[in-house]
């Protein structure tokens, strides 16, 4: 490769980079999940209602007996004072993430 063609190279990737560094400085605080804003409603219920109104399989027991570490974690009803899913187990506070 001549040094004319190596120097082009170069050149333009300086560029290149410079100016993909000053895109991404512009948007720093650009949500990179804003475009889904339109499509997304803020839930109007509490995970503790849905948790509660929920019904087992007839073949729970079945289930329960596959994965009994599993089902033994799982909590009896969640906190309503916290919008994402927390609970006391063993008197240990626990909770799932939340996101807006």
């Amino acid at each position: 490769m001549n040094s004319k063609l190596r120097t082009a190279i170069v050149t333009l990737c300086v560029f290149l980079s410079l100016h993909l560094q000053n895109v991404f400085s512009d948007g720093v605080n650009v949500n990179p999940s804003s475009y889904l804003a339109p499509q997304v409603k803020v839930p109007n219920y509490h995970v503790n209602d849905i948790w509660k109104a929920h019904t087992h399989l007839p073949n729970y027991p079945e289930i329960e007996a596959a994965a009994r570490d599993t089902f033994v974690a799982l909590p009896s009803s969640y906190d309503t004072k916290y919008r994402n899913p927390c609970w006391t187990q063993d008197g240990t506070f626990k909770c799932l993430p939340y996101s807006k």
